[in-house]
């Protein structure tokens, strides 16, 4: 009988699901990714396969149903989507946001952002009669002012330089454990991150990895955020709710 070896260098428990003699474990930091199993006169053998491999499955073919624009969100990726990207500022800004549903067309929403965290009376004078704070996933209660974060990065499926927000914790914390790993906080500008979205509603789950920089890439996400910083760029006007990428007309 051929027995299966998980290897997770994070210690934390892994799935294995089996395909043509691969058994794939999730793609997560420190994991190996892909391992393939060979039998030859009853003896197992187990090849390991480099995670660059399980990107080019994982990432190479997915494209962000979010990636078309100037902003990449996390919840905006489907099941099972990944996307691959670089940092291109040192640090994120971190901001409030709250959501409200428009009154002109409550089917369509906004964000409204805060340096602070707000009161309800902050929310209430911000939307004004524009919108109405949006309810909680459970329609219960009003939906609470969420700690998020914004950086530049550069998208490597589209081959521009977007803004990367979320609010999820789970990847403030990952981004956080990341930035301080001997390896990585150095020069977090160096690699490259790989986010993932599995399930949907509430069993979603995201996951941040780091990965080495991709090769040859160097001079086009230098040249697309030179030029996107000569034309005006400040992601400061995100909290304005105003738009990053256009300078406030005279």
């Amino acid at each position: 009988m051929i027995q299966f070896l998980c290897v997770d260098l994070t210690f934390t428990p892994c799935s294995l699901s089996s395909s043509r003699g691969f058994l794939i474990l999730p793609y997560r930091q420190g994991s190996v990714s892909l391992l393939h199993l060979q039998s030859t006169q009853g003896i197992a053998h187990l090849a390991l396969f480099m995670a660059f491999l399980s990107d080019r499955a994982r990432v190479e073919g997915s494209k962000s149903s979010n990636s078309t624009d100037n902003y990449l969100n996390p919840s905006k990726l489907e099941d099972g989507e990944s996307v691959r990207f670089c940092l291109l500022q040192e640090n994120p800004i971190d901001f409030f946001e709250v959501w409200g549903s428009l009154t002109e067309d409550p089917t369509k929403s906004r964000p409204y952002r805060f340096e602070g965290d707000p009161t309800p009376e902050d929310i209430s004078e911000a939307m004004g009669t524009e919108a109405t704070r949006r309810l909680n996933f459970d329609g219960t209660a009003p939906d609470p002012a969420k700690l998020a974060i914004a950086i530049a990065i550069y998208n490597y499926e589209v081959g521009k330089v977007q803004v990367l927000q979320f609010s999820q914790k789970t990847l403030i914390t990952q981004l956080d454990q990341i930035a301080q790993m001997e390896d990585y906080r150095d020069d977090l500008l160096a690699f490259d991150f790989v986010l993932s979205r599995t399930g949907t509603k509430k069993d979603t789950r995201y996951s941040l990895i780091c990965v080495p920089q991709r090769k040859n890439a160097k001079k086009d996400k230098d040249e697309a955020w030179e030029q996107v910083k000569e034309e005006g760029f400040d992601i400061y006007r995100l909290i304005d709710g105003t738009d990053p990428f256009k300078p406030p007309t005279a």
